[in-house]
């Protein structure tokens, strides 16, 4: 079996989602998506085992895995816009879903540090690919595409906060040049130390205070949100209109 065939399969899926989400079918489109995302590691599983592991391979599963990101995000987007939303609203969480799961990737690839993405992996929320599919399908199911898009966004941004911080309470210097700009060094190995008890208790209070804050936000935006669409999608244009006047 090739690998590679396989990752041109299961990307198809994941658009072919897209394309329900379109055509009316938000349903079908969930199952499609979370069908794309259950499938996305068959292709790596299969490299391994018959020993065809390729750059070419990983390369063309993460072009595949952003494409149906941005694809069903757009989507999304377009399906926003057919009910009546802003455009200016729909673009401005749009943006931010897109650009914060984009960002996710990219971070997740290019920083060295392997323990300071898992930190920030496992805190809350989670911005895993698999949980953002989740929230987006939920929400076009529930028939709140825009709480998806809004889950995203937050997931994403503050997985890149933390990212961010953690680079600089370490303060590892950035070398010059081009090399410099295209790869961070890695730190010197050193012995990890166990975690500390304050440490783990402040990690499990920040994760339960942004689990309460998220539910209290989905709670209220899932009542108020439809009403304040339109008000927000006019303030969100006088805003951008008085910027760039």
């Amino acid at each position: 079996v090739d690998p590679n065939l396989v990752t041109v399969v299961v990307g198809l899926i994941g658009l072919a989602a897209s394309a329900a989400l379109l055509m009316g079918g938000p349903i079908a489109a969930a199952l499609l998506l979370q069908l794309n995302s259950v499938l996305d590691g068959v292709d790596g599983e299969i490299a391994r085992l018959f020993r065809r592991s390729s750059k070419f391979g990983a390369l063309l599963d993460n072009v595949f895995d952003r494409l149906v990101d941005v694809v069903f995000m757009a989507s999304v987007i377009a399906v926003m816009a057919s009910q009546g939303a802003h455009v200016a609203y729909a673009a401005l969480i749009g943006g931010a879903a897109l650009s914060g799961s984009v960002l996710v990737s990219f971070i997740s690839n290019f920083v060295e540090d392997r323990e300071l993405i898992s930190r920030a992996r496992r805190g809350f929320p989670p911005a895993t690919r698999d949980v953002r599919a989740l929230a987006l399908a939920l929400s076009v199911v529930a028939g709140f595409p825009d709480l998806g898009l809004l889950y995203v966004a937050a997931a994403s941004w503050i997985f890149v906060a933390r990212v961010l911080a953690g680079y600089i309470n370490v303060g590892i210097p950035t070398p010059r040049g081009l090399l410099g700009r295209l790869r961070l060094p890695t730190e010197r190995a050193l012995p990890e130390a166990p975690p500390r008890i304050l440490d783990v208790v402040e990690e499990v209070l920040l994760n339960a205070g942004l689990f309460a804050l998220l539910v209290y936000t989905t709670n209220s935006a899932s009542h108020y949100l439809t009403a304040y669409r339109e008000i927000l999608g006019d303030l969100v244009y006088a805003v951008g209109r008085a910027l760039v006047v």
